[in-house]
């Protein structure tokens, strides 16, 4: 047990006053000479007698509220583990009095010697048992830190989470953001931390967690952190807090983090806090396995770290803004309608315009400016001039007038000026002041690479042609300015033409016998084909596949597949997955389902806000595919046979579809309708997609969002093979140098923490990416208190529990007081003894002073009567 005024203790002298006083207060009888003295001496024994067990217990109460005031006023501390042990103290006190109370009133009304002693005797041995229990428990107690008092070692997680970045109304007539709320809050913790106290102050970057040199120190680190785009999980920064407090020496530690508690910051965190609570117990115990070897169960049983959460947004009722102050214009991250566009020609930009505010009326309308700016090219910028970055200025493009409803989302589509080949940067602002500003601008790169080579192989030259129209619109096959240059070819010609001359080769119903006997797929040519198709080619596929190439099978009936090995050579191969048969679907036939819409091929379709309907685009015939070692894309909808497979591999740009494309000729037209059908959509924008994902065109990312890899191309390479470049970030910051060692034009870069334009600047030429925040911290949404004590729900009487606060001042410190499970004040229960033993000593006081005013007045009026003269 712990004292947090121990010096009061010394006022327990104090309870010897109602003692002296109860001495002095006792007057000797008076002797009164009277002819019947004998009586009246008798009488008056009696009466003494019974006014000394009443004055007894009236002392007994009056000593009690001296001790009692004594112990509330010097505020005991017990450890939450004795509490058990101290009730039951308690119990036995209580029954030992209870006992004692009945021992008297026995005695009173002189029940039965035996029956007083008896009951006295068992409640005096439950007070020598109550006291040396109480003695023992007050000795081998340890001493607990006092909260308030006794330094405290504290980490302090401030969430600057792009989610602080919204507006919050303040008392005054200007309006602030959650975060300098969050601010403001840490700084009124550092202020009441005890002398001695040490501190740490982290937010969600990835910057190493250290303690400031004093709480001075605290207060600097806390005046540099600020909004962060791609914050790291609240989970892992409480982990590296404690990690760092179990370094400390002071015995009391205590992790705060000071929160806005949105969804976005929380929806993955919150599930694992009663977890992250139970590892604080023990200061960490699994969270670094490395600190938690070699420790005993002593080191353990003073090493609990504390965990709070302060909710800055709870505290204050003006938190919420008004209705027209909480506005705000959400712009949704910007893509190109077409995934590979073509040099020379406008090319349109899709953004999604969305007004969400509290407005009640639906019909509430509001205007909005969208402006799209381009930076022109100019390789002598990015540049430092005298310390400055000097980057180009964006000019103006293009610009949308809206009206927005809230609730209603607005598809935009706006136009880039005709760009020739290489890489810009463009920015597109939403005009407008509201409630979450970092989601009103947004960025995006174009890399226009030069037009990738394609050959398509195929015996039907129109159905090569309207192929190649598909890949190349809106421009034609032949127009140099489109963004492939297609040579299609028969399948006699393969042997001929260098595959090194092109980044992808599709070829429409190929001639292929596939045989699945034996543990592999053997691979040949049909008697169908051409004498031309050795099996010479095969070899040169794989090594084009190999070297990075995009192949594409569109299997057709010149397929075959057997078990007999009838066409002979064969060879091994991995081009083809095995095949079973031929499938024919009776009318109206068999569609598409997607497994994976997230695939390059698939990806312009789900990005779309309606569903596909593959319905209406029916497949009659299809091969059966075995999908053993292949990615499965695609399914027919009734029967689950793989539709469209590519090689598990993802460095290999392998596809096979189970029916060909576009199916238009004699022989292919019976097999599906979908580019016979009216409008032909779905299959018109999957092969568009298939194009680009086969020359490697979306394998670079250059507009991402925060928190993703960007992968950008880089060309230049300086003579001893290292490829040198500089690395512009967003704002004033100086370039990073970056440099690489091997032959690839393609780089990824981590370095997407800040939201803008990022420009890598090379010696002949320049590139770069652009970082956009995600749409998911749109969500001006709390965690309710239903969930969260979901989150945190458990065993009241564990002390593992998450401690959620409104305000810094509701901060319970003895949460990590140097003892696993916390301590408990006993300021409350002695607070309502000492009350209890006020009103109990006014009763029995009025209740015996009047009793006493009674007797006298009876005895004066019956004195008379006894005193009779001598004689009579």
């Amino acid at each position: 047990m712990t004292f947090v005024n121990a010096s009061l203790l010394f006022g327990g002298v104090l309870a010897a006053v109602p003692i002296l006083l109860h001495l002095i207060s006792r007057q000797p009888p008076r002797r009164e000479r009277l002819p019947t003295i004998r009586f009246l001496q008798d009488d008056l024994t009696t009466r003494q007698s019974k006014l000394r067990v009443r004055r007894w217990w009236l002392l007994a109460l009056r000593v009690l509220c001296v001790l009692a005031i004594v112990a509330v006023l010097s505020r005991p501390m017990i450890a939450s583990t004795d509490v058990a042990t101290w009730s039951t103290i308690g119990v036995l006190l209580l029954t030992a009095i209870g006992v004692l109370v009945l021992a008297s009133i026995a005695w009173i009304k002189r029940l039965g010697a035996a029956i007083a002693l008896g009951l006295a005797f068992i409640a005096v041995s439950l007070l020598v048992i109550s006291m040396g229990w109480s003695a023992r428990t007050l000795a081998l107690s340890p001493t607990l830190p006092i909260a308030g008092s006794q330094p405290v070692a504290v980490a302090i997680l401030i969430d600057n989470a792009p989610s602080s970045a919204w507006r919050v109304a303040t008392t005054g007539s200007a309006s602030a953001n959650r975060l300098s709320r969050m601010r403001a809050a840490a700084g009124e913790l550092i202020d009441q931390l005890p002398a001695g106290s040490r501190a740490c102050l982290l937010d969600r970057s990835a910057t190493p967690v250290s303690f400031s040199i004093d709480l001075a120190a605290a207060r600097l680190r806390l005046s540099q952190i600020n909004l962060l785009a791609s914050p790291i999980s609240i989970a892992d920064r409480i982990r590296a807090a404690a990690i760092a407090l179990r370094a400390s020496d002071l015995p009391s530690r205590h992790i705060v983090v000071i929160s806005d508690r949105s969804k976005p910051s929380w929806e993955n965190t919150g599930p694992q806090l009663q977890e992250l609570a139970q590892q604080l117990q023990f200061a960490g115990e699994g969270i670094d396995e490395r600190t938690s070897q070699d420790v005993d169960a002593e080191s353990f049983e003073n090493s609990v770290i504390g965990l709070t959460v302060v909710d800055v947004l709870a505290s204050n009722d003006a938190s919420s803004l008004d209705p027209d102050e909480s506005i705000n214009f959400e712009l949704s991250p910007p893509y190109l309608v077409e995934s590979v566009t073509a040099s020379r020609v406008p090319i349109p930009i899709s953004v999604e315009v969305a007004l969400s505010s509290e407005l009640d009326e639906s019909t509430d309308q509001r205007n909005a400016t969208l402006d799209l700016l381009l930076m022109p090219r100019d390789r002598s910028l990015p540049v430092v001039r005298d310390g400055v970055v000097v980057r180009p200025e964006a000019r103006r493009v293009d610009r949308v007038s809206l009206t927005l409803t809230p609730g209603d989302v607005t598809e935009i589509v706006l136009n880039v000026p005709p760009l020739d080949v290489g890489v810009s940067h463009a920015v597109l602002s939403l005009a407008g002041d509201d409630a979450f500003p970092m989601d009103n601008t947004r960025y995006l790169t174009i890399d226009l690479p030069p037009p990738a080579r394609c050959c398509i192989v195929g015996d039907d030259a129109d159905e090569a042609s309207v192929l190649s129209a598909a890949i190349t619109a809106p421009l034609s096959p032949d127009d140099p300015q489109a963004a492939y240059q297609i040579a299609t070819i028969q399948p006699a010609d393969v042997a001929a033409i260098d595959l090194d001359d092109f980044e992808s080769l599709i070829w429409i119903d190929p001639p292929v016998h596939v045989n699945t006997d034996g543990d592999g797929v053997r691979l040949g040519w049909t008697r169908k084909a051409p004498p031309e198709l050795t099996l010479v080619i095969l070899p040169r596929l794989e090594e084009f596949v190999g070297r990075g190439g995009g192949l594409l099978w569109l299997l057709g009936p010149s397929a075959d597949v057997s078990g007999d090995g009838r066409d002979s050579p064969m060879q091994e191969s991995k081009l083809i997955p095995g095949l079973k048969r031929r499938w024919r679907t009776p009318s109206p036939g068999d569609f598409l389902t997607l497994n994976s819409s997230d695939h390059p091929i698939f990806e312009p379709l789900s990005s779309l806000q309606q569903d596909v309907p593959w319905s209406d685009f029916r497949i009659t015939r299809h091969w059966q595919m075995v999908s053993d070692g292949w990615s499965v894309l695609a399914s027919m909808a009734s029967s689950q046979h793989p539709a469209v497979v590519v090689d598990r591999d993802v460095d290999r740009r392998l596809a096979v579809w189970a029916t060909p494309l576009p199916g238009l000729s004699a022989k292919t037209r019976l097999w599906n309708d979908l580019f016979v059908a009216s409008d032909a959509w779905p299959a018109f924008v999957t092969v568009r997609a298939m194009a680009a994902w086969l020359s490697g065109q979306t394998s670079r990312r250059p507009t991402v969002l925060a928190g993703e890899v960007a992968v950008v191309g880089v060309s230049n390479q300086t003579s001893d093979g290292d490829a040198a470049s500089q690395l512009f970030p967003p704002g004033r910051t100086l370039p990073i140098p970056v440099t690489r060692r091997d032959s690839n034009t393609e780089f990824a870069f981590s370095q997407t923490d800040q939201l803008g334009t990022y420009f890598v600047k090379q010696a002949e030429a320049q590139t770069g990416y652009s970082v956009n925040l995600p749409p998911k911290w749109s969500d001006s949404s709390v965690v309710s208190d239903e969930q969260w004590t979901q989150w945190v729900s458990g065993d009241p009487s564990d002390q593992s529990v998450v401690t959620l606060v409104d305000e810094v001042g509701q901060i319970d410190w003895s949460q990590a007081n140097g003892r696993r499970g916390g301590t408990v004040s006993l300021h409350g229960p002695l607070m309502l003894v000492a009350m209890i033993a006020f009103v109990l000593e006014q009763l029995l006081a009025n209740w015996f002073y009047r009793s006493r005013g009674r007797v006298n007045a009876t005895d004066a009026t019956l004195a008379p009567s006894f005193v009779k003269p001598v004689g009579t």
